[in-house]
């Protein structure tokens, strides 16, 4: 079976969805050009939450499913750009 291919995305940290509450429970990264890639809540997705409204650059793997039309990514590292 062949390994999924590492990818990465550059793009700003936003929310895409909260509980009840109103907090957080998923962020994207939305790119320049308005592509969005919601991010798996791994380890390091819930890190990635601490970024919010940063430009990152992660890579990870974009998984075989979307989630509101939007592609399921999960990041396996990430740095803070701005």
């Amino acid at each position: 079976m062949k390994s999924p291919e590492q990818f990465t995305v550059e793009g700003t940290v936003l929310v895409s969805d909260k509980d009840k509450s109103g907090h957080i429970i998923r962020v994207l990264i939305e790119t320049d050009l308005f592509e969005r890639y919601i991010v798996n809540n791994d380890d390091q997705g819930v890190k990635l939450m601490e970024q919010l409204n940063k430009h990152v650059k992660a890579t990870g793997v974009i998984e075989n499913k979307q989630l509101n039309g939007d592609k399921v990514f999960t990041i396996s590292g990430f740095e803070v750009i701005i």
